[in-house]
C-alpha cells in the first residue's frame, strides 16, 4: 500500500522532551537494521501508538500534529524512514524521504 502523502498533510507524531530540546522520536529495527520515524494519521491513534513505541525511561513525550513536509524534511536530514502506524504500531506504509 505505498502513496504518497502531500507535504502539507497534517500528521501525528511523537515529540521528545516537548519545549525546549524537543526532538522527533525516532526508533530502530534492529533485526531490519533500519531507523524511521512513526507517523499516525489522527491524535488518538498515535496516543494509543505511543505504548508501542521505544522510548528511554524518563523520557517526556507528546504527540503533536506536524506537517508531513517536516517530518520528512527531519528524516531525510537524519537518514530516517517514515512508518505509518496504526494504534496496535502496525506499519500501514513506508515512506522514503524526498527531500
Amino acid at each position: 500500500m505505498s502513496g504518497k502523502i502531500d507535504a502539507n498533510t497534517w500528521v501525528y507524531t511523537v515529540i521528545t522532551n516537548p519545549g525546549s530540546g524537543e526532538q522527533v522520536l525516532g526508533q530502530h529495527d534492529a533485526d531490519a537494521d533500519i531507523s524511521y520515524i512513526p507517523i499516525f494519521k489522527d491524535k488518538d491513534q498515535a496516543a494509543q501508538g505511543l505504548i508501542q513505541l521505544e522510548v528511554e525511561k524518563g523520557t517526556r513525550c507528546e504527540v503533536q500534529a506536524l506537517l508531513y513536509g517536516d517530518v520528512e524534511r527531519a528524516a531525510g536530514e537524519n537518514g530516517f524512514l517514515i512508518f505509518l502506524l496504526d494504534a496496535s504500531g502496525n506499519v500501514l506504509d513506508t515512506f522514503a524521504p524526498t527531500t
